[in-house]
């Protein structure tokens, strides 16, 4: 079958009462629904009156019917026989690819009022007047493919293109996807954060996010200047949430081969980061070494060494945790301390 050509599917396993108008059959994976799409829209000559900002349509795209409203991204009104660029936001998903041709009509009376071409199937939603979407939209809407794969790598931000996202984006070819996202990764417009569904960001991306990861480890040490790194679980909290798991440990490698952290077991640390205890915490260290010391085998817990020294017990806890990490002090699962000769 071919564009244009009506045909008949035989789909096994599907009850008729499972199919509505609209549905879409595609690979599995190809598209995504979504509920709201980029576009260029231009009101007819023969429209009554402008379109305002915030009006209520419907959408028919394919077969389609979807109310929507219409978001103008840099005017309040849209004047007749004009074109801007809007975004179209539903209360119900639907399925649109880049270049993928549609008819708004009133809700009443119902005609036609204007017509557009689908540029971003999978866009943030745009908040006031921003430049810089125009911008990219205008290469969506005019730009050559490895114009428009930057940008849309710009747009997706965190979330990253693989090739069957890039092959319905950019609408060509699989293999052509690919061969436009290899020659970004050449060009240095993306980086390659998972091997395996071999997904791609930006360097901008990666950069934010190691800078993150670096000043989280800069506050955690400057917090917390006596234990030797920060739990890597933990770290991986600090990011956020719509961050995926892939990407951060993408991150967190790369810093790692770059030499600008350190992993040892389940603890990261910055490179240039070195426990360096004070002159109170050296004299506190040597004192838990003489009242550990001292016990033998009757070993002490945590509370009776600080009632021994008249200390706070969560003020000890930093001392405590880095003469074990350095083999001075043995502590058992049941929180008893002893002297590691002993």
């Amino acid at each position: 079958a071919w564009a244009g050509q009506r045909v008949a599917l035989n789909l096994s396993g599907v009850e008729l009462s499972d199919l509505h108008r609209g549905d879409t059959v595609s690979h599995p994976g190809e598209l995504r629904s979504s509920y709201m799409v980029d576009a260029r829209l231009q009101l007819l000559q023969s429209a009554a009156k402008p379109l305002a900002d915030r009006t209520h349509l419907r959408l028919h795209l394919a077969t389609q019917e979807v109310p929507v409203t219409v978001a103008l991204l840099d005017r309040d009104e849209l004047l007749a026989g004009d074109w801007a660029y809007v975004q179209l936001r539903a209360t119900e998903r639907f399925i649109a690819c880049p270049g993928d041709r549609f008819v708004v009509r009133a809700l009443s009376p119902v005609i036609t009022v204007g017509g557009g071409r689908v540029l971003d199937q999978r866009p943030r939603r745009h908040k006031g007047r921003d430049p810089e979407i125009l911008d990219a939209l205008a290469v969506l809407d005019e730009g050559e493919p490895a114009e428009q794969l930057a940008r849309f790598l710009d747009l997706r931000g965190f979330a990253g293109l693989d090739p069957v996202e890039t092959q319905a984006a950019l609408g060509v070819p699989l293999e052509e996807a690919r061969r436009q996202l290899q020659l970004a990764v050449r060009n240095g417009d993306a980086l390659v954060t998972e091997r395996k569904t071999q997904l791609h960001h930006t360097p901008g991306v990666v950069t934010r996010l190691e800078a993150l990861a670096l000043e989280t480890l800069a506050a955690f040490h400057a917090e917390h200047p006596l234990r030797k790194g920060l739990g890597l679980e933990e770290l991986r909290t600090k990011f956020p949430r719509y961050v995926e798991a892939r990407l951060v440990e993408f991150v967190l490698q790369r810093l790692e081969a770059e030499g600008q952290v350190v992993f040892e077991r389940d603890l990261v640390r910055r490179s240039d980061f070195t426990v360096t205890l004070s002159a109170d915490d050296e004299d506190l260290r040597r004192r838990v070494l003489g009242c550990v010391g001292e016990r033998g085998y009757a070993a002490p817990t945590r509370e009776e060494i600080a009632d021994a020294l008249g200390e706070g017990a969560e003020s000890l806890q930093p001392v405590l945790d880095l003469l074990v990490s350095r083999g001075a002090l043995t502590r058992t699962k049941e929180g008893f301390f002893f002297a590691t000769e002993a």
